[in-house]
């Protein structure tokens, strides 16, 4: 190949190298040696791809590899946005396509197992539940795959999803030393399964809490093992009817993402007050009514005492002028020199907050439909 590819630029693509790698050991220094004897007489590409990022990260990319200091570039392969998501699934309206983005999280593969000509209960039912489907077994194999303890993993994952968020709090959940914990919980970041987080604005490390990235991970463990003595037991469509009852309080935090993408996407357009450069989530205690209170997105540009609040509601009702109120008071928490505010709603809003809207300068409602 690198004696075809000295007049002409050719590329040679392995895929799924990890599995070559594994079979044969010796092929990454094989590599390696033609790499260094024909790098300067050949215009031959290589293209190494693979799923296991564990493997590429560390066997092909990492210091201790063959082919350490030979990559001129590296692609990291991102799950689609919604808006992907849409054009993936055309048949689907834009809130199936939402509930559909939030149960695969926007990965291909997973996407893939969707038929969008049926129904998201039977999606659910039968591309994601059942125990002879690909998706049923995907968190336990992704697992294995990547990682040697995956029972101890799994353990965090589920503290997690239980409700666990903090460090010592899931290392008791979970019956193991706060510093092997912290080792899990580094390893499952650099996967992509969970991130760490902190309110916006703010670097203290004490406020530090874990949550599950991988939205996919996040329905399956908080629905499969509470329900899997019903699904094995033959009752899968009891507890389909169980998971459907409760998806829209699963699907508020898909919405803000959703919400945050919409953001980005409207960033240089003009529509929004100003050029947002960071934005994230904040929560904090509220010393008027000493309660905790949250906002779901808060966004600054060069001036970070200018902001934008948020807030993203995937009701079945309108929302309202309260939501307004509300988060005029949250904001009031941060001390901005200018607020600007920003509703998002699944199902519009009603007649009060549009009048309000209407007439302020620093209000702006965007409908899910719109977006």
């Amino acid at each position: 190949m690198f004696s075809l590819a000295r007049r002409k630029r050719l590329a040679l693509v392995i895929d799924e190298y990890p599995y070559l790698a594994k079979a044969d050991r010796s092929i990454s220094s094989v590599l390696q040696h033609a790499i260094d004897r024909h790098k300067d007489d050949s215009r031959l590409m290589i293209i190494l791809c693979g799923s296991s990022m564990s493997f590429m990260e560390r066997q092909v990319l990492g210091y201790s590899s063959p082919l350490y200091g030979r990559r001129t570039a590296q692609i990291k392969v991102e799950p689609f946005g919604y808006a992907d998501t849409r054009t993936f699934l055309p048949r689907y309206g834009a809130e199936d396509a939402a509930i559909a983005y939030g149960l695969t999280g926007g990965i291909p593969q997973y996407l893939r197992q969707f038929d969008d000509a049926e129904s998201i209960t039977d999606n659910i039912r039968w591309n994601i539940i059942d125990p002879d489907c690909y998706l049923f077994e995907e968190p336990g194999n992704l697992l294995k795959q990547e990682l040697r303890s995956p029972s101890e993993y799994n353990a965090v994952i589920q503290s997690i999803a239980s409700g666990a968020s903090r460090t010592n709090v899931i290392a008791t959940a979970c019956h193991m030393e706060t510093a092997s914990c912290a080792t899990y919980l580094r390893n499952l970041i650099d996967l992509g399964i969970l991130y760490k987080e902190t309110p916006f604005g703010e670097h203290a490390p004490r406020k530090t809490i874990y949550l599950i990235k991988d939205s996919f991970f996040r329905f399956w463990y908080r629905y499969v093992p509470a329900n899997l003595p019903l699904i094995q037991s033959g009752n899968a469509n009891i507890a389909t009817e169980r998971i459907t009852r409760s998806i829209n309080d699963f699907m508020g935090p898909v919405f803000e993402d959703i919400c945050t993408q919409w953001l980005w996407a409207h960033d240089t357009t003009g529509e929004l007050p100003f050029l947002i450069l960071d934005s994230g989530r904040w929560w904090g205690a509220d010393p008027r009514a000493r309660i905790q209170e949250e906002i779901d997105i808060v966004a600054t540009g060069e001036d970070p005492k200018t902001m934008l609040f948020c807030e993203c509601k995937w009701r079945s009702v309108p929302t309202g002028l309260r939501q307004l109120e509300t988060l005029r008071s949250r904001a009031e928490l941060l001390h901005p020199k200018h607020g600007y505010y920003m509703l998002f709603s699944r199902n519009g809003f009603d007649e009060h907050v549009t009048s309000r809207a209407a007439q302020a300068d620093d209000v702006s409602l965007v409908s899910f439909k719109d977006m």
